[in-house]
């Protein structure tokens, strides 16, 4: 439907390709869908030359891909709350998320299996380290964990729709050009929390 609306010959959707009246017309379509977004946002500024050698040492994560990692736990802990919220109580543990990555470079997926195993492990135990939040367990299947072209499924980019609307909104390496009107046209598909609240 985006694609058809903004008259693109292309045959999948890049925010960031898109013209500034496209990526408009993108968010506006996608504001009266039956979605949720969630975000995570992370100013790399303020963390640049920062190394967390426990957090990579520990979970076998080369590189800074222990950030990503962990930026996804987050996003993770919000999602699989809304989504547990969900679930009538009859089905709980049997209804399960499918989580989809955009394949980029330089990460390595099993890593983040792996981490996320460790983190089941220690909320089995009640071992974490970072202990103010927690995945609901219920609605994670470790099969069901998917790394994909963003070519592949519209669902990705849906997802990239999301995220380019907010990086326009905050990137600090352009603070003049921050534009924040696509993030704005998405809150009615933002999850909110349990005040009814969207950050």
């Amino acid at each position: 439907e985006i694609i058809a609306k903004t008259k693109s010959n292309k045959r999948d959707l890049h925010f960031a390709d898109l013209w500034d009246f496209k990526k408009k017309i993108a968010c506006e379509v996608i504001a009266t869908k039956q979605v949720r977004y969630f975000g995570v946002a992370s100013n790399k500024k303020n963390i640049e030359n920062y190394e967390n050698n426990r957090a990579a040492n520990s979970s076998g994560q080369r590189g800074t891909s222990w950030l990503y990692w962990w930026l996804s736990r987050l996003l993770l802990e919000r999602v699989t709350e809304f989504c547990e919220s969900r679930v009538p109580p009859e089905f709980r543990d049997e209804w399960k998320m499918r989580i989809v990555f955009s394949r980029r470079g330089g990460l390595i997926y099993r890593d983040f299996d792996r981490y996320l195993n460790k983190l089941r492990w220690q909320s089995i135990f009640g071992t974490q380290v970072i202990d103010t939040g927690d995945l609901c367990w219920s609605v994670i299947d470790f099969e069901e964990i998917f790394v994909l072209d963003h070519s592949a499924r519209a669902g990705l980019q849906l997802a990239d729709v999301g995220a380019g609307a907010f990086f326009n909104a905050l990137e600090q390496n352009r603070p003049a050009n921050c534009d924040a009107q696509y993030a704005k046209i998405l809150k009615p598909r933002m999850a909110s929390d349990k005040k009814n609240n969207v950050l």
